[in-house]
């Protein structure tokens, strides 16, 4: 009787161990972006005819190659993580070709032959939270391949050394933002922060949810979407601050994970960058006014809130741009910008669209950047 108990209980176990693993591991792949049945990841070949969209094998092949004719990759080896081809290529500076990323077979619409079905759409920041139809990238990896644009290499190379507990030589460079098993299609929810599509860096196994009223209550004004002054990112719904504000993900902690250091070796000057005592961050206004016209234009207003913070994506791009650098986007605040060079008349179309006042004969970079105490 005593055997038959200890060996009920035991399946009993099993049963609720593996119970307890499908809910943990499936069921956020299920809400992803790449598991969802109805939209995930369909690789339309012969050989995945008979596998369900949002299988895993239509990115991991079991035996290097589904068809059965290895090693197929296009390195002559199995490529890591059992992907149907090399999860990156290496190459250390653009322009980049579709091979050179894993992530790009299927995220690049039109610009190169998409593996997947039905085809999709990538657009930018601007276009997406912003509003601006008028943008004419399409994919991811057309993103990439723009004057200004995340260093691939460079963020393999800091990842790889940064957050090493997870991030691998055999990583993808686009894992170190995204784990492809979480992220969800904020593109097509663009004022839920819960279909974000992120995950930090030092956080790999979370979806980054934190929203900008989390990390400045109060503080947080949503600027105007292309051509309104009623309705603000990103969503559109409102330009009310605490609304909109809760709708933002934090995109200035989620930067922070890494822009918190010294990328001078990755030629980025004025890093690393401290969101607590940057003007345009936590740091106190230093004034409200001058020649007695705010100094700022709306939606912000000098007598409804003391000190504004703004997110990182307010201004940037996360994944290139036409700009000659710093990712800059091509709508600000409702309207478009111009920062097709380090000039003055370059500079004045990004910092006009919130503020009044430019100076006349240099750029305005030259004295105002990220740490710089000339404000």
């Amino acid at each position: 009787m005593k055997d038959w108990i200890q060996k009920l209980s035991l399946i009993i176990s099993i049963i609720l161990v593996l119970n307890t693993s499908h809910i943990v591991i499936a069921g956020p792949y299920l809400n992803s972006a790449h598991g969802n049945n109805s939209y995930g990841v369909k690789r339309d070949v012969t050989e995945l005819s008979g596998y369900a969209r949002g299988n895993c094998a239509h990115c991991h092949e079991q035996h290097a190659s589904i068809d059965g004719g290895e090693p197929t990759p296009s390195s002559g080896d199995a490529s890591a993580f059992c992907l149907f081809a090399d999860n990156f290529s290496g190459k250390s500076t653009g322009s980049y070709e579709q091979s050179d990323n894993f992530c790009f077979y299927c995220h690049c619409y039109t610009d190169a032959t998409s593996l997947q079905t039905p085809n999709f759409t990538n657009y930018n920041y601007s276009r997406t939270f912003g509003g601006y139809t008028d943008s004419s990238i399409d994919s991811i990896y057309e993103a990439f391949n723009q004057n200004s644009y995340h260093n691939l290499y460079d963020v393999w190379d800091f990842a790889k050394t940064n957050f090493s507990s997870w991030f691998k030589e055999d990583s993808n460079p686009c894992c170190a933002c995204h784990n492809p098993h979480l992220a969800r299609r904020n593109k097509e929810n663009p004022g839920d922060p819960n279909y974000s599509a992120i995950s930090k860096p030092s956080a790999h196994n979370e979806l980054w949810t934190q929203t900008m009223n989390d990390y400045a209550p109060n503080k947080y004004q949503a600027p105007y979407r292309h051509n309104s002054t009623t309705a603000c990112e990103p969503d559109g719904a409102s330009c009310d601050l605490n609304t909109q504000a809760q709708k933002t993900i934090d995109y200035v902690s989620f930067c922070q994970d890494c822009h918190v250091y010294d990328m001078g070796s990755y030629g980025l000057s004025h890093t690393p960058i401290n969101w607590n005592t940057d003007k345009h961050g936590n740091a106190i206004r230093s004034r409200d006014y001058r020649d007695g016209q705010p100094i700022i234009k709306p939606p912000y207003d000098v007598t409804a809130v003391s000190n504004y913070v703004l997110s990182c994506l307010d201004c940037h791009e996360p994944h290139g741009s036409y700009s000659y650098k710093y990712l800059i986007r091509k709508e600000v605040n409702g309207n478009i910008t111009n920062v097709t060079a380090d000039t003055h008349d370059g500079w004045k179309t990004l910092c006009l669209r919130c503020h009044y006042r430019d100076h006349t004969g240099k750029p305005c970079s030259e004295c105002h950047y990220h740490g710089s105490s000339n404000f």
